[in-house]
């Protein structure tokens, strides 16, 4: 069992200021009739939503082909001086397009995302242990990074199918996402800007988030579940190369990619 160790990191917080342009009641597109503003965390507006540095929240996941509704996952996540790190639980069914041979049959997996690597374990395939990808390190605390903000009070269904008030934020090549909004009466004022929902370009995959709870995470739920030896095997080699690229375009992985790139 590999402890996690503890790496330095400078924690990237978003700060800002109420943008002056008024915030407009009914959905709106605002991506004409905003002006792109300077801010590293997001664009469109000086007040950028960011993640707690620590938080778990359960979500759905959900994909048109293969049929997937609402899925059980789980989401760990801890960003702080001493530890970053991040755990994607998929806990009914992992992300599809796993291999063409389990097209419409996928057994849960967990991604952790830990010492600036990606690593997969999917017991249900025999993957005690890989790794998907390297030198990609959890999503900092400002999610939107290299999203722009396109509409407000755009109507979308959080996990629990309720019908949530949103920002909409928008990536480019149709990645995109949704933030409980200001005038959002599901959640209300003290829950905004935390996600709802978050598509993955145009496969059709979403997650739509459960509530956010905030608070210290246990760093032993980053634990990877194997040796160094076993865990630093390419998971091109363990599950093929078809799979492994597969799971490299699955929404978490793609986000914290981005957000590292950037």
């Amino acid at each position: 069992m590999i402890r996690f160790r503890e790496v330095c990191v400078v924690l990237l917080v978003a700060v800002g200021t109420v943008h002056g342009a008024p915030i407009f009641k009914g959905a709106q597109d605002i991506s004409a009739t905003h002006r792109p503003l300077s801010n590293p965390n997001c664009s469109g507006t000086e007040q950028c939503p960011f993640w707690p540095t620590e938080f778990q929240a359960p979500f759905g996941l959900n994909s048109f082909l293969p049929y997937i509704n609402n899925a059980s996952s789980f989401f760990y996540y801890k960003y702080t001086d001493d530890v970053q790190a991040q755990l994607v639980d998929y806990s009914e069914q992992c992300a599809p397009f796993t291999s063409v041979s389990s097209f419409f049959a996928s057994s849960p997996c967990k991604i952790y995302f830990v010492y600036n690597n990606v690593y997969l374990h999917q017991p249900g395939r025999d993957v005690e242990c890989c790794m998907l990808m390297e030198d990609v390190g959890p999503t900092p605390p400002a999610f939107l990074s290299g999203y722009g903000l396109t509409g407000q009070n755009v109507i979308k269904n959080d996990m629990y199918g309720r019908a949530v008030s949103c920002d909409q934020w928008d990536g480019g090549n149709a990645f995109l996402q949704w933030t409980v909004g200001r005038f959002d009466s599901v959640y209300g004022p003290d829950y905004w800007g935390r996600p709802v929902a978050y598509q993955e370009g145009p496969v059709g995959v979403i997650w739509r988030w459960g509530i956010l709870s905030p608070g210290p995470q246990d760093s032993s739920t980053f634990d990877l579940p194997a040796s160094y030896d076993v865990c630093s095997q390419a998971c091109p080699i363990v599950i093929g190369e078809e799979a492994a690229a597969a799971l490299r375009n699955s929404p978490e992985v793609r986000l914290a990619a981005a957000a590292t790139a950037a």
